[in-house]
């Protein structure tokens, strides 16, 4: 959160979207360092989703970032033929 406010206030090009994702992974991971038995990776991309799309505004642009960026495919393989 630091990172944000500082970034958004120096002027950063850069907007805030990515230390929002980085905020997110970071916070994801503490919770799944704390409960044991929750996959890391899938902690850090929730959290990730949930914290920009709490900030933004924008939850199904999120998602569909997210599942892009980290090759996340669960509604490509539910539209797939059997």
């Amino acid at each position: 959160m630091a990172a944000i406010s500082i970034t958004v206030t120096g002027g950063w090009r850069g907007g805030f979207i990515i230390p929002l994702f980085f905020t997110g992974a970071c916070i994801g991971k503490a919770v799944a360092v704390l409960i044991s038995g929750l996959d890391l990776a899938l902690a850090m991309i929730c959290t990730m989703a949930a914290v920009n799309a709490a900030v933004t505004r924008t939850p199904i642009s999120t998602t569909l970032l997210l599942s892009k960026l980290t090759n996340l495919s669960p509604l490509r393989q539910s539209f797939l033929p059997v």
